[in-house]
């Protein structure tokens, strides 16, 4: 009787589960194609292949001017061909900033202007960026072999601790009896992390207040001792020191952040600081074409993103270039691999079944990789009301546990002056890539 019972709960509730998923696909919206005006609209203003538009990157060549370019998804070649492709085309730009750490960034413009490093290695410092490690290491040959080479400054958060020793130097010959102080405060900086993982990591609740208060003090004796700091230094030495504390106090910010999920991500912050940085060059204002991530261009939807912080520091309007796909695959982080293994990007498939509305309109306009110019949307006032509303383009960070995480809600006609369309990406060999 108790078997029987058992095998009876056991079959209810299998019936139940099934009708309560049949119930939920019943209920799920179909998915309705995009209006016939707005696919007739984007078919007018669709080009083959993804070059951009003459004028969209060259136009308005001022000292504000900032183009930001950014990628659906990472570790896939098509998109890194297409990376590499804006800058073969110049366009004027003199500093390109890339979504990698300021030490990563510093290495490879010195191997970009003096050959001096591993390019193989320097690209798979970059972490996600670098995954596809043959198409970042043919970017930065590109700009190694430019006539008038461009500055290369990583604007995202990297690895602190190669930074340590510079600022320990620093102190050593500026503020020697702040010395002791300064390398222990400091020390949760001094080992890298390990398996792929950032140090903040396997750091304890009090190891990292540690790093918090270490980091803020030390902030707090560069700024109120400048002035003694610079007479022991240079000015060039002194921005340099605060430069790599700045980079310190990022690294913790995002990491407690991303440990304990704060009010307000800083990332779009951050990005538009140090892309605002990058632009001074020898004190005088340079164009910066900026690669990173789509969904750091929100410049109408999220006041938080890269796209609208820099709008609101530097008072300019950066132009903003998005990649969207249709099907294929891409590397990414598996958002579940907690352990102490290396941890490494994974293959993850992106399926042509959940296409968006607006990625099935894309694609219907055309076969193959095309360019969407946007900029005259509010001439055509039936396109322009459906994609000023909130619309889905798939997109991912380089953490994304499925597919099914990946669209992404964005002001299309607002956010983005062009989309490049890509109908199928490829990832890149798991063997190529870092495990950083």
């Amino acid at each position: 009787m108790r078997t029987l019972l058992v095998a009876a709960i056991a079959i209810t509730a299998t019936n139940t589960l099934a009708e309560a998923c049949q119930s939920a696909q019943a209920s799920a919206p179909a998915l309705v194609a995009a209006p016939a005006p707005v696919v007739e609209w984007l078919k007018a203003h669709r080009t083959e292949g993804t070059a951009l538009p003459a004028d969209l990157l060259t136009a308005g060549k001022d000292s504000a001017r900032f183009a930001l370019v950014g990628r659906a998804f990472e570790g896939t070649h098509e998109i890194g061909r297409f990376e590499k492709d804006v800058w073969s085309d110049s366009h004027g730009f003199t500093v390109v900033a890339v979504d990698v750490g300021f030490a990563e960034g510093e290495a490879a413009d010195a191997w970009i202007h003096t050959g001096k490093g591993d390019p193989a290695a320097i690209a798979q410092s970059f972490g996600a960026w670098g995954w596809d490690a043959a198409d970042a290491r043919a970017f930065l040959e590109t700009l190694h072999a430019a006539t008038v080479k461009p500055t290369f400054a990583g604007i995202g958060v990297g690895e602190p601790s190669p930074l340590l020793p510079a600022v320990l130097d620093f102190v050593r010959k500026a503020y020697p009896e702040g010395l002791p102080r300064a390398e222990r405060v400091l020390d949760g900086l001094r080992l890298p992390g390990r398996n792929g993982r950032p140090r903040y990591w396997f750091l304890d609740d009090n190891e990292r207040g540690v790093m918090r208060y270490g980091i803020d003090e030390q902030v707090s004796v560069l700024n109120d001792s400048r002035e003694l700091l610079v007479s022991r230094s240079s000015p060039a030495e002194f921005t340099r020191a605060m430069r790599l504390v700045k980079a310190f106090a990022q690294y913790e910010e995002t990491m407690r952040f991303e440990r304990e999920a704060g009010d307000e991500d800083p990332r779009g912050r951050i990005l538009a600081e140090n892309a605002l940085d990058a632009s001074m060059q020898g004190g005088q204002p340079h164009r910066v074409l900026a690669f990173v991530n789509v969904r750091d261009l929100g410049r109408a939807g999220d006041a938080t993103t890269f796209a609208a912080q820099l709008a609101k520091l530097s008072g300019t309007k950066p132009v903003c270039v998005a990649t969207a796909c249709g099907t294929g695959s891409f590397l990414a982080y598996d958002p579940n691999d907690t352990g102490e293994g290396v941890r490494a990007p994974r293959v993850v498939e992106l399926p042509a079944d959940a296409r968006t509305t607006l990625e099935i309109a894309l694609e219907g306009c055309g076969k193959g990789e095309a360019l969407f110019d946007l900029r005259s949307i509010d001439k055509d006032a039936a396109a322009a009301a459906w994609l000023t509303q909130r619309r889905n383009l798939r997109s991912a960070r380089a953490t994304c546990g499925a597919a099914s995480e990946t669209p992404w809600d964005y002001a299309i006609a607002a956010d983005f002056d062009a989309i490049v369309w890509f109908p199928k990406v490829s990832a890149a060999e798991l063997s190529a890539t870092s495990s950083r």
